[in-house]
């Protein structure tokens, strides 16, 4: 029977659930299945193991490059489970697997590479028990804005939000919700 892990242990799920092959109809194997209670826990776990990590960018670089290889040296177990569970063929199976792979191998090159920048505070008046950082995100995250441990109450014009791509059409705030509602067009005249 699997289990789950929860806040750094391994515990015996509120139920089980039967996992067959989608074709033959057979069982192959069994998962747990959290109470909301448990998954409040793991929640919550998760979290504060994020907060007190003290890990360096190139350990942060080892942990996904190492799950990469594992997944890689299990890359059989794991397809023959896509096919069981989802009824993909060998071939889709091993695609997923390997880009898997890679997901894993690229993340671990970004991991080395995502490390904040101290921000002076001193230099202004009242915030002298203050800490600012910078954080470096890759290039290809698109988003309006992001709130980092608090929802957002505040509006500020300046401040872009709103969705992209499939979250949504548009910024929000006066000047980007000109912008997205004006079609710039460039003229010349000669004279």
């Amino acid at each position: 029977m699997s289990r789950l892990l929860i806040d750094g242990r391994w515990v015996d799920g509120a139920s089980t659930e039967r996992l067959t092959d989608k074709y033959r109809g057979a069982m192959f194997g069994e998962m747990a299945v959290a109470s909301a209670e448990q998954v409040e826990l793991a929640v919550r776990g998760a979290l504060a193991a994020v907060q007190s990590s003290q890990l360096k960018p190139y350990d942060r670089y080892r942990i996904p490059l190492k799950a990469a290889w594992i997944e890689e040296a299990r890359i059989e177990a794991l397809v023959a489970l896509m096919r069981d569970e989802t009824g993909f063929t060998g071939a889709d199976g091993e695609n997923e697997v390997r880009r898997c792979v890679q997901t894993l191998e690229l993340s671990a090159e970004e991991a080395k590479r995502l490390n904040g920048e101290l921000v002076p505070m001193q230099a202004a008046d009242g915030v002298q028990n203050r800490i600012g950082f910078t954080i470096h995100t890759p290039r290809a995250l698109r988003f309006g804005g992001v709130h980092v441990d608090e929802a957002s109450s505040a509006r500020i014009d300046v401040m872009p939000f709103g969705g992209v791509k499939d979250s949504g059409y548009g910024r929000e705030g006066p000047a980007y919700a000109i912008g997205e509602m004006t079609e710039k067009r460039l003229i010349t005249i000669a004279y």
